[in-house]
């Protein structure tokens, strides 16, 4: 039996002759690589790897983690790409998050809440409801935002509680489906870091992990 992920990348059965490899583009091959644990147990290795090996050296980073997995040296353009994501995602949440939370609060009323989504319908984004509109009974609560409670599936928490959520907005529709800004034209995105050692070490000590 092949392991779940091999399915949805068409891997051929084991058990059978294989004259040639079917090729897909699927929503659900998108997802499995977002939520997949292989590939974020992969992705966090790599990470830790070359983060602990480079320390305050971004550029060396990146070039390395571009041969690691392309086997080849990183173009003046990819390294910009690179360079400017790493930018984007050690930024804290923008004021325009916060800026669109006021807004929904001014037009659906102060109880928002958010709830980060894991895929299917919603995407892989932070979801913002009315209080009330889904049950959190069982969710954990990672803080708040604006104001609003976050919260999270146990399930995910355990594959994300050592990376720190930053959420954002992009002038973009295609958030959560049932999310309350989708008719604004904007949607709220998630983005991650991981923690470092230290942080890690201050919240296990503090009780919070």
């Amino acid at each position: 039996v092949l392991y779940p992920m091999l399915t949805t990348f068409d891997a051929p059965d084991t058990s059978s002759a294989c004259t040639r490899r079917e090729r897909t583009n699927t929503p659900m091959q998108a997802l499995t690589l977002l939520n997949d644990p292989v590939f974020f147990e992969c992705s966090e290795t790599l990470g830790r790897k070359v983060s602990t090996r480079h320390a305050d050296d971004l550029s060396g980073a990146l070039h390395e983690l571009v041969h690691h997995c392309l086997n080849r040296e990183a173009t003046p353009a990819e390294m910009d790409t690179l360079t400017a994501a790493h930018r984007d995602f050690l930024a804290a949440s923008s004021d325009a998050t916060l800026a669109l939370i006021e807004r929904l609060q001014k037009k659906h009323g102060r109880e928002l809440i958010f709830h980060q989504s894991g895929g299917c319908c919603d995407g892989s984004a932070a979801n913002c409801y009315l209080k009330g509109e889904i049950n959190t009974d069982h969710d954990v609560l990672l803080g708040e935002i604006g104001g609003c409670p976050f919260y999270i599936s146990p399930s995910q928490y355990e594959y994300w509680k050592h990376t720190q959520l930053i959420i954002d907005v992009l002038e973009a529709r295609g958030g959560g489906t049932f999310s309350l800004e989708g008719p604004e034209g904007v949607c709220f995105h998630t983005r991650s870091r991981l923690f470092t050692d230290t942080e890690w070490a201050e919240l296990e000590a503090g009780g919070i992990v």
